[in-house]
């Protein structure tokens, strides 16, 4: 697994612990990464795990993250910290797959404001049953929900767009002043630039 895959375990390891009890399918999971991911980004200017964002019928989707859980799912000797298995309804496959914890995560490959921004991100579960529905009142992922609608099944994103204040005051669960989230911007944009060229 690369250093980025790791992460990514070690991201999903921590939501499924944040969790006991709640089943944690893909599609959720990956609303919470997404979460975490804007949180992390309007707060401290970085995203967690550098994923390529696409919006999708269900809301924005971390696609290196998708793919990795369907990897996992494919071959469970992958990783040790998490299992992902498909549900089945009597003979058939039903496609949809759920996530849990075999161990506690790695602390080590977590800093603590990615911590707190998985937190953030995990507290919207409860308040935001639908975590579809909350990810696509964002402005982000609104603005291709026409060209969803008519046909695209994926339209990239940027990550610039995430830094976008919402027109409803009260959907925003990461509070950070009007001069923070220009400079956050600001820096990401510098850092984005630099990544780009090398990359």
């Amino acid at each position: 697994m690369t250093y980025q895959e790791e992460r990514i375990v070690q991201v999903l390891d921590y939501i499924a612990c944040r969790l006991p009890g709640k089943q944690l399918s893909k599609l959720n999971a990956l609303k919470l990464v997404y979460l975490a991911d804007r949180y992390h980004l309007r707060k401290y200017a970085t995203p967690i795990l550098w994923d390529t964002y696409y919006a999708m019928k269900y809301g924005p989707v971390a696609s290196k993250t998708k793919l990795l859980i369907e990897r996992i799912c494919d071959n469970p000797s992958l990783t040790s910290y998490i299992s992902v298995v498909e549900a089945s309804t009597g003979k058939s496959r039903s496609g949809r797959l759920f996530i849990t914890s075999r161990r506690p995560f790695n602390a080590d490959q977590l800093r603590s404001t990615e911590i707190e921004a998985l937190d953030a991100a995990v507290k919207q579960w409860p308040l935001h049953d639908d975590l579809v529905a909350f990810t696509h009142r964002f402005p982000e992922w609104h603005d291709f929900e026409e060209r969803l609608k008519c046909g695209a099944t994926r339209i990239k994103m940027k990550y610039s767009d995430f830094f976008r204040p919402c027109t409803d005051k009260n959907l925003e669960y990461c509070e950070v002043s009007p001069e923070d989230l220009r400079r956050n911007k600001s820096i990401f944009e510098e850092e984005y630039s630099f990544v780009s060229f090398f990359a």
